[in-house]
């Protein structure tokens, strides 16, 4: 059994660092997400930002707006009085806000890959027979999706949305740590251990990733079979052993 799926649909929980009046720049340099409340307390810069720092800060600031009130919520000057600067300094880097939310999107499916990619190294580190730590590897990395949409509901719904479905688009032509590259590397672990075919390797990527997709947006949504820690962590295991029967064309061995 995986672990308990415990965040609900609006529940709000990250990586989060300490000290609420840090600048936005030191939040974007340690790769942290903004604690709540973040946008009403950050320490303005004015005109301190060096270059480039000044998009990072903004996109830091832009998420965690949106983490607190979802994507319309706020405008591009709320963004630059975040940070502490003037609106027309961020059309140096965001021509609108469409753009801001496009690199909010872009910030999110790479932490969702390095999510992923942190979870399937772990699990391929466990003790047991190859079959069972490839597929347990290829179902923690399942979890590790699921969790996260559900940990981040307002830049999950971003990401998948217009202002992020190009992104999702490059990170898995591009994107060593994209959250579909991911997905197929614990599915090529499959494959290496002997239970999944060449054959049925291709275009495994989408068929699992439309059974996470569609159960965690569910969730977001509110469905009633869902309304339960519980109830959500005993229905992605039930869909995530359908998942690899399928793939697999038979059960899979589990540790």
């Amino acid at each position: 059994m995986g672990r308990t799926l415990a965040p609900a649909a609006g529940a709000r929980q990250s990586r989060r660092c300490d000290g609420i009046g840090a600048s936005v720049v030191e939040l974007a340099t340690r790769g942290c997400s903004p604690p709540r409340g973040f946008a009403d307390s950050v320490r303005p810069l004015k005109d301190s930002y060096h270059h480039g720092a000044l998009r990072e800060a903004l996109v830091v600031a832009a998420t965690a707006l949106v983490e607190e009130g979802g994507a319309d919520s706020f405008s591009l000057r709320d963004a630059a009085r975040t940070v502490g600067v003037t609106p027309s300094a961020t059309y140096r880097h965001f021509e609108n806000k469409g753009a801001l939310l496009t690199a909010v999107a872009a910030a999110g499916v790479e932490r969702l890959g390095k999510r992923m990619h942190r979870q399937l190294a772990s699990a391929q580190r466990r003790e047991g027979s190859p079959r069972a730590v490839a597929t347990e590897s290829f179902r923690d990395t399942c979890r590790a999706y699921c969790a996260f949409a559900l940990q981040h509901p307002a830049i999950y719904r971003v990401m998948y949305g217009p202002a992020g479905l190009h992104e999702l688009s490059r990170s898995c032509a591009e994107g060593v740590h994209g959250p579909h590259r991911i997905l197929g590397s614990a599915l090529d672990g499959l494959v290496t251990a002997g239970l999944l075919s060449k054959a049925r390797r291709s275009g495994a990527e989408f068929r699992a990733w439309t059974v996470l997709h569609g159960f965690s947006t569910q969730v977001l949504d509110g469905v009633p079979a869902f309304s339960s820690a519980a109830k959500r962590t005993e229905a992605l295991e039930d869909l995530l052993d359908f998942t690899v029967e399928g793939l697999l064309g038979r059960s899979a061995p589990r540790s």
